[in-house]
């Protein structure tokens, strides 16, 4: 199963698992330049989900990256402000996450946050 499949099932089990609605949309990897992901919007329908091509193979990096663009999804999709410095997309990513600000760490001294372990394991055990 290539990469971009297995980062929108995901998607989907993160999403649900966070907020009870699933991502219907493919997750793609490309060159996001600088960023390691981003949620490109068109209109309300219109909307994707990119990740970092460049951290693909980092250890549960790709994972947090995904989650955080699927808290912009969240905070879009309910008509709240998404952008990364509002309020609202801190808020809610403290909650869904138990952190406020980005700990991207694209070396391998990275260590994931335990939801987020917790969340990669049970999308693991329910994928066998």
């Amino acid at each position: 199963m290539n990469d971009e499949k297995i980062l929108t099932m995901k998607a989907k089990f993160y999403s649900k698992a966070l907020w009870g609605k699933r991502y219907n949309k493919k997750v793609i990897i490309k060159d996001t330049g600088r960023a390691l992901g981003y949620f490109a919007k068109w209109s309300q329908s219109v909307y994707e989900i990119q990740i970092s091509s460049e951290i693909i193979n980092v250890d549960y990096l790709p994972d947090n990256v995904l989650v955080h663009e699927l808290c912009h999804w969240w905070c879009f999709i309910n008509k709240k402000p998404w952008m990364d410095h509002s309020k609202n997309f801190k808020a809610e990513l403290k909650r869904i996450s138990n952190y406020e600000n980005d700990i991207y760490n694209v070396d391998n001294r990275y260590q994931p946050p335990d939801g987020l372990l917790q969340l990669v394991r049970e999308f693991d055990r329910r994928k066998k």
